[in-house]
């Protein structure tokens, strides 16, 4: 699984740390980030935070403005690469990453393509 360092590259974890925080949704399905774990990761007041589903868990992760959803999957794809130990990550996320960076490509191509037409 990957994980984003305080706003740098992202790396291979092997395990989750657990906090022992509990939140409860409110009736817009929000919850407060606590505190100390906003302080610790450098999170600022209305900073915005980018939402990502994986493998059944919801993961936040500070929003990059410079950074396309297309860079973050290819540079998911190398750190893979790099971490030769990690074949079962590999084998399982990097053709769906490559599959997705594909779409992503065929996307942006059509949409210049419709604007040039314009």
């Amino acid at each position: 699984m990957g994980k984003e360092n305080n706003f740098g590259k992202t790396a291979i974890i092997s395990e989750i740390i657990s906090t022992g925080i509990i939140r409860e949704l409110d009736d817009s399905g929000r919850f407060c980030i606590p505190r100390e774990i906003r302080r610790s990761n450098k999170l600022q007041d209305n900073q915005k935070m980018e939402v990502f589903i994986y493998d059944g868990m919801i993961c936040l992760k500070p929003y990059a403005d410079g950074m396309t959803t297309k860079s973050m999957i290819t540079d998911l794809m190398m750190t893979i690469e790099a971490n030769e130990e990690n074949g079962e990550i590999k084998k399982r996320v990097g053709s769906k990453l490559k599959e997705a960076a594909e779409i992503i490509s065929n996307f942006e191509e059509k949409k210049a393509n419709a604007a040039g037409e314009n």
